[in-house]
């Protein structure tokens, strides 16, 4: 059937718009997608940010923050209370979170990353956006008060080429692949003073060179994703059992981008992104199948990045090219 769909697409070329061929492109679709147990979902175009790579979101009730790494720029959009728009006239950029942006005598520089941070032990305050810069300068914003931002530099000594943080129990984590490390800082009186700490430590050291994402659920397990689609759990710097289990025979999990891990009760599972593979994978936590999702065209997830998830609305946002798009997750 793959076949089928690449003689369909040269006849296009000498005969194009033929409802014939459509219907058979149409039909090799379907096979395909039933083989590979692909959920095809309504997919909306949200906004699109001019002359920008949207790599990273997060998403907070109504609030979606996204990074644009071509302009290192973060922006906040607000989301309609079904979810399926964007309130009109809600893209904002967040002036303290750009390159050149100042804060308390701060200069901002290339952004690594960002993160909500619930606990707030090493910050200005609980509750804010979180921003890192490749020089070590760490902006925190409480979304209602964009302007209220607070930013300190944290040691850097230990860095090589960090890609991406995340939070647990007050604690800033920095994953470095470059450096085969994920580095671990403490909070004390509201900043985060001292140099980091190796989260990987003796002789059985993971080699994680190739990771390209991570996360930390709520008991605090870390888990890392690589670019082959692999996945490793540690908790208390110990690797634990974990397996992709149930997976398409014809469908396995390769040319992986990035991850999310739903902390919600309600929805357990993590959300793989593959570019390659044009879907977004859905496993519990353990790394059993439970879906995988492409939009209606695949040509919107030519260049996808990143998906975060609101089980509340049953919808995924994905960020692919210079778009933000939006997936009904249910039927």
């Amino acid at each position: 059937w793959s076949a089928v769909q690449q003689v369909a697409g040269r006849c296009n070329q000498l005969r194009a718009n033929d409802p014939q061929l459509a219907l058979l492109v149409n039909e090799s679709k379907t096979v395909i997608d039933a083989l590979l147990i692909i959920e095809r979902r309504p997919t909306t175009v949200l906004d699109a940010l001019p002359s920008a790579t949207p790599t990273d979101a997060v998403l907070q009730t109504d609030d979606l923050y996204v990074l644009d790494n071509a302009n290192d720029q973060v922006y906040r959009l607000t989301l309609t209370p079904n979810g399926r728009a964007i309130v009109a006239g809600s893209r904002q950029p967040i002036q303290a979170m750009r390159r050149g942006g100042i804060v308390n005598q701060f200069t901002v520089g290339d952004l690594i990353d960002i993160a909500w941070a619930s606990d707030g032990a090493g910050l200005k305050q609980d509750s804010v956006i979180t921003a890192l810069d490749r020089n070590g300068v760490l902006v925190d914003c409480p979304p209602r008060f964009l302007q209220n931002c607070g930013a300190q530099q944290i040691n850097t000594s230990t860095w090589v080429d960090p890609t991406a943080i995340a939070y647990w129990q007050g604690r800033l984590y920095v994953l470095d692949p470059a450096a085969n490390q994920v580095w671990r800082y403490d909070p004390a009186s509201g900043v985060f003073p001292n140099a980091p700490l190796e989260y990987f430590v003796g002789s059985a050291r993971p080699d994680i060179s190739q990771a390209v994402d991570f996360a930390i659920d709520t008991p605090g397990a870390l888990y890392i994703l690589y670019a082959d689609g692999a996945m490793i759990k540690f908790a208390s710097g110990q690797r634990q059992p974990f397996a992709y289990s149930n997976f398409p025979e014809a469908q396995p999990l390769a040319g992986t981008n990035s991850l999310f891990l739903n902390t919600s009760p309600t929805d357990l599972m993590m959300y793989i992104t593959s570019r390659q593979a044009r879907t977004i994978y859905q496993t519990t936590h353990a790394g059993t199948f439970a879906a995988s999702f492409r939009p209606e065209d695949d040509d919107l997830f030519a260049a996808l990045n990143d998906a975060v998830v609101d089980a509340n609305r049953d919808m995924i946002y994905a960020l692919s090219g210079n778009s933000i798009l939006a997936l009904e997750r249910g039927r």
